[in-house]
């Protein structure tokens, strides 16, 4: 990178503060193998099917950890990928030293490390087929060369994943920052000394004060890692979508998807077109309606982040600009034969003992399950759901497998749900009632059909 005085000095300063602190500040023995939720977005399988429908598997692949911190992430990914080989890199020495220790820690020797800034990648002479950059591209002196020297040690076919720190809703934070640099405790890295002036001047202001209310209240926990990645993080700035797709375009590299795909669903931020009176039925106005119909994919998520900034983080997969060719439509919208011809598969990173645990207690006593914990109100998902992922266990199935197996089990669950409701019943009174192969055929299409739309179950079309 050619960067002149002012921001190798600022690249100076990012390597002292993660020198001084390592981050993220992540004790070396933690295990993330049941953090599902990190685990899902870190695999290669789900960006991949993602951009092409097709399943590959992490075995013998190679994937790069950009800026890889206390090794946290590095962590993520080996445990997101088994059989990969994990290559990680920093600026600062204490943070590979402690990323190092750690995937030595938790039994992965299949992993190296080095100290190297962007600028330096080609020198690893390797190529890789999944590159991970968390929290990381936004602190460049310069974004759009980051992001051509992560685009020439990837392979053709590979796929990156970054993230950028949102304008619109990290803005109260960057105002906090410039708080803290006139208030000269960002002239050197920030210490405990530092910490403990910005802790007092918060205290000190009245609750109805804009920054305290934005970025202090309600009380979080005001740790020094807390005032770190917000109060005193050098070098942060912020990004718009439109400013992320330039980006891009800038660096000869083709947008995929948000990770939180459904994070950015516009469907979800209007009234829903039911009411009691149907004269009152909330409907999104016409021009709107023409206008989202025809906007391209860039557009549809600048008018999502304007009108609801709720993510931090601009967090997206790309990859080379591959050339244009028919995307297979989703299933959805597949007709009877293309049905006929699919084969379901769990996703591999979801295949774990906690998962198992809640399948077979769905199937005990007849409860719904969350597959992965998000900490939100999302509905939990059905009975159905739990004879699909336990039907897919132990392997891939055909529809066909699908729909005979289906036809033999749901009857039983139907005559247990039925003797739940009569509860002056015992199942011995009742017998199972069968069900016909469209039956069948349907209730494992839509079940179907829900599991990929969240990439649980993957659909490949033979």
């Amino acid at each position: 990178m050619f960067i002149d005085d002012s921001l190798q000095d600022a690249y100076c300063r990012v390597r002292q503060q993660f020198d001084y602190s390592p981050y993220p500040r992540v004790a070396i023995a933690t295990s993330v193998k049941a953090l599902t939720h990190l685990l899902f977005p870190a695999s290669l399988t789900t960006a991949n099917y993602l951009r092409d429908r097709c399943i590959v598997y992490s075995e013998g692949k190679q994937i790069l950890d950009v800026g890889c911190g206390s090794g946290v992430t590095s962590l993520v990914l080996a445990e997101a990928n088994p059989g990969a080989k994990i290559v990680g890199i920093d600026i600062s020495q204490a943070s590979i030293e402690m990323a190092r220790q750690r995937l030595q820690y938790h039994g992965f020797d299949h992993a190296e490390f080095h100290v190297m800034g962007f600028e330096e990648l080609p020198q690893l002479n390797q190529k890789f087929d999944y590159i991970n950059c968390d929290e990381t591209l936004y602190l460049l002196p310069d974004q759009v060369e980051g992001l051509k020297a992560m685009r020439s040690v990837l392979q053709p076919d590979g796929m990156l994943k970054a993230n950028l720190h949102s304008f619109y809703q990290r803005i109260e934070f960057f105002r906090a920052q410039k708080l803290s640099k006139l208030l000269g405790l960002m002239d050197r890295t920030p210490t405990d000394r530092e910490y403990s002036i910005m802790k007092s001047v918060m205290a000190s202001l009245q609750d109805t004060v804009l920054l305290k209310s934005g970025t202090w209240l309600p009380a979080p926990n005001h740790d020094d890692e807390f005032m770190q990645a917000n109060y005193f993080l050098q070098s942060d700035k912020g990004f718009t979508i439109p400013e992320m797709f330039s980006l891009l375009q800038q660096s000869d590299l083709q947008f995929v998807s948000m990770v939180n795909w459904k994070g950015w669903d516009l469907a979800t931020l209007f009234v829903e077109n039911q009411t009691v009176h149907p004269t009152e039925a909330q409907k999104i106005p016409e021009y709107l309606a023409q206008f989202l119909a025809n906007a391209t994919t860039e557009q549809k998520l600048h008018f999502y982040e304007l009108l609801n900034p709720i993510h931090r983080l601009l967090d997206f997969w790309c990859g080379l600009v591959q050339p244009s060719t028919t995307t297979n439509a989703s299933p959805d919208q597949w007709q009877r034969e293309d049905w006929g011809r699919a084969t379901a598969h769990l996703h591999p990173v979801l295949k774990n003992q906690v998962l198992s645990e809640k399948i077979e207690r769905s199937l005990a006593y007849l409860q719904p399950f969350d597959i992965i914990e998000q900490g939100s109100s999302k509905p939990q998902h059905s009975i159905n759901t739990a004879i699909c992922l336990k039907l897919l266990w132990d392997g891939a199935k055909t529809m066909g497998d699908l729909v005979a197996a289906w036809g033999k089990i749901k009857p039983k669950i139907n005559l247990r749900m039925r003797s739940a409701i009569c509860a002056n019943l015992e199942v011995g009174d009742l017998l199972p009632e069968a069900i016909s192969e469209l039956e069948a055929f349907t209730e494992v299409q839509q079940t179907l059909i829900d599991l990929e739309s969240d990439k649980f179950v993957l659909l490949e079309l033979r």
